[in-house]
């Protein structure tokens, strides 16, 4: 008698298909590569796959309950997870990149955890659990919105949308407030979202806002007037994010104020000292303020010209670089497009033959008869003048290739010098302003250095020692003191200084060698398997030619 070992019931699955499915590599990987089916699958399967490459991604239907592992998908763009059991929207942060988000047909009750998903466009939670419309302010460039199917019984949270100057279209039937006698939804929606265009998969007419307005004209300003201040600092916040972008973007940023004269100061306890003296420091550091604040801002001034010099020389190498694809795209298809022709007449002009070589095996033909060779010999022929046709066409777009290389390396090679150039010129000018910066800090030295010795000179004439910090009593009594205190406060000074301009100098060096990296590193992998591809695709319009199981026309 044989015995088995007594399995674990939760170990044993009845009905695998109704078990949850728990979301892994494993899980994505399958996803990913089953997108296609046929033999653009298998094409697709012989390509190389990485998690940060996948852009898109569908697990309709798959019994999912708990969203898990997307971290490892950063550029994703599209994902599909429809028809499954979520009931929390969770583990998403990191899917900055996404753009269309298909939740419909779970179980979710509560819209949350979308705040960092700044570029999602279009988010689908229809036939959902769903009873209010929230957490949605942060998705500004958010298109259209499907809610259809829910519990909504309120219109609370719709004004909300008015922040997503982007906002199309958005889809509410089937939920309770829909069916609500005092509230006309769909009006009253079109009336406070101003930038819609479709509600419930139907265009907006000019009517249809007229009729809007006539209802609900001062429920809208209500809510206008409602929203006004947050409108305000919505814009004003917006503007500060933009402006501090641009700043980083020109290595000038906290060079547009007070703001390095303010650093100077920082942890100096020299200066601290030396500034005790009171009014008669006063007017020389307010002096020295508005040095440093004239220098910084022709740095400032100067960043920014540069900058926008930078930005029409990207602009310019982004044209020639769509004009090059373009080219090469147009050429890739003309090419296939008369092989695709070419193949299509020579099967037309083999199918006869093929037919009648089907028919003479299947009644019984002997493959060792002259009229079969000839046949199969005439089939050969074709056979041969298609692989030299598919030769000279792979030829042909190898070519292309090649040259496409080599003018995208020359036109980033011409394009990494000029911004080479640009920064170059960029520095050599600022370091003379920063050199006059370090002179005026000598000079503010200097000043202080002869108010601090003529206050000390005043205060042993009068004897009022009372409101003198020891340190400069002391300077009294040592003249080596007082030069420590100033050559202290100077190098802290100074030092600052060159921090600045070194930051200034390492940042924007760095960017246009990570900049020219990150091209050829992008442009590598976009045109890595383009050939292949292209040409690959182009074979699954022929047919595959059998004769009594043997691939004639297969290359």
């Amino acid at each position: 008698m044989v015995f088995t070992k007594k399995r674990d019931p939760m170990e044993v699955v009845v009905f695998p298909e109704y078990e949850p499915l728990v979301i892994n590599q494993k899980v994505i990987s399958d996803a990913y590569l089953n997108v296609f089916v046929g033999e653009k699958q298998r094409l697709h399967n012989l390509e190389e796959h990485r998690f940060e490459d996948i852009q898109t991604l569908r697990l309709e239907f798959k019994n999912i309950l708990r969203i898990r592992q997307f971290e490892i998908l950063p550029n994703l763009t599209t994902l599909v997870l429809s028809g499954n059991k979520i009931e929390i929207i969770e583990c998403l942060e990191t899917l900055t990149s996404l753009k269309e988000l298909d939740l419909s047909f779970n179980k979710i009750e509560k819209i949350e955890n979308l705040d960092t998903l700044v570029n999602l466009e279009r988010l689908l939670l229809a036939r959902n659990l769903i009873s209010n419309i929230e957490n949605l302010d942060n998705l500004v460039k958010l298109k259209i919105l499907s809610l259809s199917g829910n519990k909504i019984k309120t219109i609370d949270g719709l004004d909300r949308l008015r922040f997503s100057k982007n906002f199309k279209a958005i889809s509410l039937e089937g939920n309770p407030i829909a069916s609500n006698p005092d509230i006309d939804l769909k009006y009253y929606t079109i009336t406070i979202l101003p930038h819609l265009e479709y509600y419930d998969f139907k265009y907006i007419t000019v009517k249809d806002r007229q009729l809007g307005l006539e209802k609900y004209f001062y429920r809208l300003r209500a809510i206008e007037a409602e929203q006004e201040d947050e409108v305000k600092q919505r814009y004003e916040a917006e503007k500060e994010i933009s402006d501090a972008e641009k700043l980083m973007g020109a290595f000038v940023e906290h060079l547009n104020g007070h703001q390095l004269f303010r650093s100077l100061w920082e942890n100096d306890e020299d200066g601290r000292i030396l500034l005790s003296i009171g009014d008669a420091a006063d007017e020389i550091v307010t002096e020295y303020d508005e040095k440093i604040f004239e220098l910084t801002q022709e740095i400032y001034k100067h960043g920014l010209e540069k900058y926008h010099e930078r930005c029409l020389e990207e602009e310019e190498f982004a044209v020639c670089m769509e004009e090059c694809q373009t080219d090469f795209q147009n050429q890739c298809q003309s090419i296939t497009e008369k092989y695709v022709t070419y193949t299509e007449k020579d099967l037309e002009q083999c199918a006869p033959l093929l037919k009648r070589i089907e028919k003479f095996l299947l009644m019984g033909g002997d493959e060792e008869s002259p009229e079969y060779a000839t046949m199969y010999f005439y089939v050969g022929e074709v056979m041969d003048e298609f692989d030299i046709e598919t030769n000279s066409v792979w030829t042909q777009l190898m070519k292309i290739e090649i040259h496409l290389h080599e003018v995208i390396e020359e036109t980033i090679v011409i394009y990494g010098r000029n911004l080479y150039d640009l920064i170059s010129k960029f520095v050599e000018h600022v370091q003379s302003y920063f050199s006059q910066l370090r002179d005026v800090v000598q000079n503010f030295v200097n000043n202080l250095q002869d108010e601090v010795s003529e206050y000390l000179i005043n205060t042993i004439g009068t004897e009022e020692y009372e409101d003198v910090l020891p340190e400069l009593k002391h300077c009294m009594e040592d003249r080596d003191a007082l030069d420590n205190l100033l050559a202290g406060m100077k190098d802290a000074h100074t030092g600052r200084i060159d921090e600045r301009e070194d930051r200034l100098i390492t940042r924007s060096r760095e960017y246009v060698e990570n900049l020219i990296e990150d091209l050829q590193q992008n442009i590598y992998e976009k045109r890595k398997h383009v050939i292949v591809k292209k040409f690959w695709k182009s074979m699954i319009l022929l047919s595959t030619l059998s004769i009594d199981g043997k691939h004639i026309a297969k290359k």
